[in-house]
């Protein structure tokens, strides 16, 4: 693939993250999980760090 980046080991750390708080969160806080808007809230916490950094280290290419 042209297009194709190495990415640094820890970009999988927020996947790993939002692995955990899908499994973890329902338990600890069921109230908390029931909403949508909750559930999109740690999914764009854990994205936000991944995508600064492709934005930044690749510029518009690291977006596509």
């Amino acid at each position: 693939m042209a297009h194709s980046l190495a990415l640094p080991f820890w970009t999988v750390l927020p996947f790993t993250g939002l692995l955990l708080s899908i499994a973890i969160l329902p338990l600890l806080t069921p109230r908390f999980w029931e909403s949508n808007r909750s559930k999109g809230l740690v999914a764009g916490l854990f994205a936000a760090p991944v995508a600064l950094y492709l934005l930044l280290a690749h510029g518009e290419a690291g977006l596509h």
